[in-house]
């Protein structure tokens, strides 16, 4: 067997799925010649579609270091660096595989999410629209423009719809992108109408990958949560928690202002904002049951580890991940000093938010209206719990008030955590950090009121939202809780 048949059987076993005979015998072409591109490239995307993704990283940067005139490898280069939230060498690879092929649209896509994310939205923009002249119909380009508010893109979108042939993933993105492009053009109806088709069609595929929402599922939980953590359970916990006082977690629905209130506070000089991450629920999960103060103590400490590297010498260091709503007797038992923000927000317009969204990690819920309440009410449910157990300060925030008035908000927020006010707070729409949520392109333009209020334009369409929170919405206290 030569190198080229060996590559050749490796490649059919790839392309057939069969990933572990595969990958033994890119490994074996490796240990034959370990500066062979192209078995190292194939291996990293192996590791690429198994999530690993630095073990990817790691393969494909080899490749690209050995071949640095293959586009093909710079393309796989940036996906895998973006994947692994390193941003800054993504689109750094992703603008060496625009110089080497400008003719890839894949590319200029790829470039243009990942600027976007960079707070690069000029740029970004510019990179979509080159590849929409390489390929018109490209969808994720398509949608990406939707979401930066341009309106252009409904008529390629409606001729990408009319396909038959479009693949069912590509058919529900156009849909949600379509809907936004519709609603920046104020054609309400026929916005809702783009829109309740694709929540349609995406309810449909949870189904099918056993992704359906299950309400019972979700009260169990939340019953779970409060049995779990009583008032003497967290007293007990934590007395053995963390003193830090760096960590402040920002909670609430999805679509609530949690990215508008982290990116404001992250504009502080004293702050760092992190973003959204997995590492509270996974730290919830390590607490579990335990009652030992060294067993509380360890977890504790694992995480400011973390937290000193993410913030280093930051006063407060901020992580904006809603379902961390979830976790709050977790991280009381943890970190007893910690802050908490809670969004909070009108409910009709986070459902109908939620609704038009269309989020790239699925939130079963948000395809039906009446669904989304639900999670509201249940979220809702544990907020009230919490108020009633837990000894951590607590911060309500209501979306409206800090788009109507930012300043104040912003200077409340801050004595909350003890920090002076800085006029920085207010450019947080310039900041170059990275934003990874579904708000990468609105946090980008300054406060503007145009999303209070927004369930009006679609009330007609909004039965059972009126249904769970009728049409006035009633006076909700703010609270502090110290």
């Amino acid at each position: 067997m030569t190198r080229d048949s060996d590559l050749a059987q490796a490649l059919s076993h790839h392309q057939a799925g069969r990933l572990e005979q595969a990958e033994g015998l890119y490994r074996a072409l490796i240990g034959a010649n370990p500066d062979d591109p192209d078995p190292r490239h194939l291996l990293g995307l192996i590791h690429l579609s198994r999530n690993e993704v630095e073990a990817a990283v790691g393969q494909i940067a080899r490749a690209a270091a050995i071949v640095p005139g293959s586009a093909r490898v710079q393309v796989n280069l940036g996906e895998a660096l973006f994947r692994a939230n390193r941003y800054a060498e993504a689109a750094a690879a992703m603008r060496r595989a625009v110089d080497l092929d400008p003719s890839q649209a894949i590319a200029w896509h790829r470039l243009g999410r990942t600027l976007a994310i960079l707070g690069q939205t000029a740029e970004a923009a510019a990179s979509l629209r080159r590849c929409l002249a390489l390929d018109p119909h490209h969808v994720g380009a398509l949608r990406d423009l939707a979401d930066s508010g341009a309106t252009d893109v409904i008529e390629p979108l409606r001729v990408v719809l009319a396909r038959e042939d479009l693949p069912g993933r590509d058919r529900i993105d156009a849909g949600f992108a379509l809907a936004a492009a519709l609603d920046r053009a104020d054609d309400f109806d026929q916005a809702f109408a783009a829109l309740a088709e694709a929540n349609r069609l995406m309810r449909h595929h949870l189904a099918e990958t056993g992704e359906a929402f299950d309400p019972v599922a979700l009260r169990a939980y939340v019953d779970g949560r409060i049995a779990a953590f009583t008032r003497d359970r967290i007293e007990r916990a934590s007395a053995a928690g963390h003193s830090t006082e760096q960590p402040v977690f920002i909670v609430g629905m999805p679509r609530s202002g949690t990215t508008l209130v982290e990116r404001m506070l992250a504009s502080h000089p004293t702050i760092i904002g992190i973003g959204e991450g997995p590492a509270i629920g996974e730290l919830a999960g390590a607490l579990g049951q335990a009652e030992q103060p060294e067993a509380i103590r360890a977890v504790a400490e694992r995480h400011v580890s973390w937290l000193r590297l993410m913030g280093g010498s930051a006063q407060r260091v901020v992580d904006k991940t809603p379902d961390n709503l979830f976790h709050l007797g977790a991280i009381a038992c943890l970190f007893p000093r910690a802050r908490i923000i809670v969004c909070r927000r009108d409910p009709r317009d986070i459902c109908l938010s939620c609704h038009f969204q269309g989020f790239a990690l699925p939130m079963p819920y948000t395809t039906d209206l009446g669904d989304c309440a639900l999670r509201v009410q249940e979220a809702d449910r544990m907020l009230t719990h919490w108020k009633d157990v837990l000894p951590l300060p607590m911060l309500e925030v209501d979306y409206e008030a800090v788009v109507a008035d930012p300043e104040r908000e912003g200077k409340r927020m801050l004595a909350f955590l003890g920090l002076p006010w800085d006029a920085a707070c207010l450019g947080f729409h310039s900041d170059p950090g990275i934003v990874t949520s579904a708000s990468v392109w609105q946090v980008r333009r300054p406060v503007y009121g145009g999303s209070s209020g927004r369930w009006r334009r679609y009330e007609r369409h909004l039965g059972p939202l009126l249904a769970a929170f009728g049409r006035d919405r009633s006076a909700r206290r703010r609270s502090t809780k110290a």
